[in-house]
């Protein structure tokens, strides 16, 4: 085997990354090729009536539609992380390049197809940008209840566009659903028979090849069998519109208009174009790498469908993105690389080149049944009353952005989707739940007290914050947890906030921690912390002053284990162990507290003052690190009980506990230094 150089493997990983294509090739044979050109092949024959419907469908001649699938598709499967995702006309974006450029110009004109053009090429800049600077963490503000929301009002909205196609009646343009609706209704008296005939028709066909074979192209073969009696019996000259003299050849290079007015106009819509599409296309590279397992690359893929609407556009292509029907095509027809990329665009190249004769002669009423069947699959009002039973938050904004949608432009309710999904994510994260819990002996496992209404000792609280504290819900977690201790009917002596779900709190979460301490102190009920993650506590002991560590250590420490520890004969390693108080003096009755399912204490409030309690001694690792001092320093500072911090880590119901004691000593009258890490471990 060949032995590589660093220089030679440094050199192999930049061309890697910058044409990943390349390693795809790796180890490609016949096998591979003869998978790819079959699949290339089956994509093809969907691709082109497709292409050409949702052309339509944005306003262009049905001819544009092939030009987006000729160059676009074969740059965005080399450059993309993805070998098998097709990308090209999808039903959803060319609604929004309809919507989008109607109000600037009349569709179908030149001057529509040059926004159409800079449109394209405005989207490809973005998805650049975007990769290349590794920001497609941007995606993670569409949420999926605000993509639903938004699918299935999108495919009510374009079925609306092509109804009267379908009828062969002609409507004014409007830019909002209902209006355009009740033109719809007004003109149901000029149906033309025969276009309806052949909507039927089409609509028959594809069903038909759907239920007895899903992965026959009947969208194809209803493009063929109407087009084929209609050319015969010339039904074209009755009244059916056709698609009209299309011109052949390849689509020339062109550079879009520049114009930086008109390019200021169509930022805004570039930006929804850009995150409907890339919303799209990630959800096709999810579903679809589930079962390649291949890692879904989202800055990579970003640059791919970056590269395929920029360089597209110079190639008269409006915006594309990854299509799921056809992904799922190339997916089960066996597409291993982006070679099938290749035989499909073979496949569009050779419909441009000889097939124009015979596309002139499709009607568009088929193209019209071809969209309407096609989306129809999007149109699922189900998900988003599921969400609404779900999760009301996820509801509220799938409901939101399907009405919205429905009543105003589709670009806009998916901009007011992306707000309310954010608006709602901060009030939940400045409102976190505060969780009362107590251990159920029965299933010997910690519950939630409200909800199962299990009993818990009267003298002990023990809740948890559900969230991050941080500036904006710190005071209100503050007040939730004094809230929740006025609540009780019995007095409360302690108070243990247990932060198994608190993975960051800042400055002002500790200051609102003392405040809350300060009124406990008031109070005379003792506070501790449990489940405290490691990684929490050392990224923020150090906000607190040495001076008042001193005196939150012993509320925030569990101060009986220190008392455990001298208590227990020195030989002692892992057994069952029984001591006595050391004082006898007792204020109050114990007390019961579980803390886990493998340790139980009997707690008196006087810290120090233990009955007779059993406890499972773990293990002791101990490892010190002590500096002009001997190693004995550390048992001998457990000995005398000084104070530690204890850290208390459940995880799961094996009994597995990770105690870790961090100790925070002064030393004052010596200068040595000494720290101590103690891990206690239970099987």
């Amino acid at each position: 085997m060949k032995e590589f150089t660093l220089k030679e493997m440094t050199e192999h990983h930049q061309i890697y990354r910058f044409f990943p294509f390349v390693a795809w090739l790796k180890g490609y044979d016949r096998t591979k090729l003869r998978r790819d050109l079959g699949a290339g092949i089956t994509v093809a024959v969907v691709l082109i009536p497709q292409a050409m419907a949702y052309a339509m469908l944005a306003g262009l001649p049905p001819v544009y539609g092939l030009y987006a699938a000729v160059v676009a598709p074969l740059l965005a499967s080399m450059w993309g992380s993805l070998q098998q995702l097709s990308t090209g006309p999808i039903a959803i974006l060319s609604l929004l390049v309809l919507t989008t450029l109607s109000p600037l110009a009349e569709p179908g004109t030149a001057r529509y197809i040059e926004l159409a053009l800079l449109l394209a090429f405005m989207v490809g800049i973005l998805y650049l940008v975007i990769g290349i600077f590794r920001l497609g963490a941007v995606m993670s503000f569409i949420s999926h209840s605000t993509v639903r929301g938004f699918t299935s009002a999108a495919a009510l909205i374009i079925c609306s566009t092509q109804i009267p196609g379908l009828l062969g009646i002609k409507v004014q343009g409007h830019e909002y659903l209902f209006p355009m609706l009740y033109d719809i209704v007004k003109g149901l008296s000029a149906t033309h028979i025969p276009t309806l005939v052949i909507g039927l028709l089409t609509f028959a066909i594809i069903f038909v090849a759907k239920k007895y074979r899903a992965t026959f192209p009947g969208g194809l073969a209803a493009l063929i069998l109407t087009t084929v009696p209609l050319v015969l019996f010339e039904w074209h000259e009755r009244g059916i519109a056709v698609i009209g003299p299309t011109p052949a050849g390849l689509p020339h290079f062109q550079v879009p208009s520049l114009d930086f007015s008109t390019m200021g106009v169509l930022l805004g819509p570039a930006i929804v174009v850009a995150l409907v599409s890339f919303a799209e296309t990630y959800s096709v590279g999810k579903a679809i790498s589930a079962g390649t397992k291949q890692k879904v690359d989202v800055n990579q893929e970003f640059i791919g469908q970056g590269l395929a609407n920029l360089m597209g556009s110079f190639f008269q292509s409006y915006p594309v993105s990854g299509s799921f029907s056809r992904t799922a095509i190339n997916f089960t027809s066996g597409a291993k690389t982006w070679v099938s990329s290749v035989a499909a665009t073979l496949g569009v190249i050779i419909a441009l080149l000889f097939l124009t004769p015979f596309i002139a002669y499709i009607p568009k009423a088929a193209l019209s049944a071809l969209v309407i069947s096609a989306v129809m699959l999007l149109f699922n009002p189900g998900q988003v009353f599921s969400l609404w039973k779900k999760n009301r938050h996820d509801g509220i904004v799938a409901f939101t952005v399907f009405a919205l949608a429905l009543l105003t432009k589709p670009d806009y309710a998916l901009l007011i989707g992306v707000v309310l999904s954010l608006v709602l994510f901060l009030w939940k994260t400045m409102h976190p739940r505060i969780v009362r819990i107590t251990k159920d002996p029965e299933l010997n496992m910690f519950l939630n007290a409200d909800v199962y209404r299990k009993p818990s000792c009267p003298q002990i609280l023990e809740l948890r914050p559900d969230n991050c504290i941080f500036f904006g819900n710190a005071e209100y977690t503050m007040e939730q947890l004094l809230s929740r201790l006025n609540e009780q009917k019995t007095p409360i002596k302690f108070l243990f906030l247990d932060f198994e779900s608190i993975a960051f709190i800042d400055i002002s979460g500790v200051d609102e921690l003392f405040g809350l301490l300060d009124e406990l102190k008031a109070r005379k009920i003792e506070m501790a912390f449990i489940n405290v993650r490691l990684v929490f506590w050392m990224q923020t002991h150090s906000a607190i002053p040495a001076a008042s560590a001193w005196d939150i250590l012993p509320h925030v420490v569990l101060s009986l284990s220190v008392t455990t520890l001298r208590a227990l004969p020195r030989s002692a390693t892992v057994a069952e162990s029984s001591f006595l108080p050391i004082s006898s003096v007792m204020t109050l009755p114990p007390v019961r507290m579980a803390i886990s399912s493998s340790m139980a204490f009997l707690l008196s409030p006087n810290p120090g003052a233990l009955t007779a309690a059993t406890w499972r001694v773990p293990r002791i690792l101990l490892t010190t690190r002590v500096a002009s001092a001997s190693p004995s320093m550390s048992s001998e500072m457990m000995r005398r009980g000084l104070p530690i911090l204890a850290i208390c880590s459940r995880m799961g119901r094996r009994s597995f506990m990770l105690l870790i004691f961090f100790s925070l000593m002064r030393m004052r009258q010596s200068s040595s230094s000494t720290s101590i890490f103690s891990a206690f471990v239970t099987k």
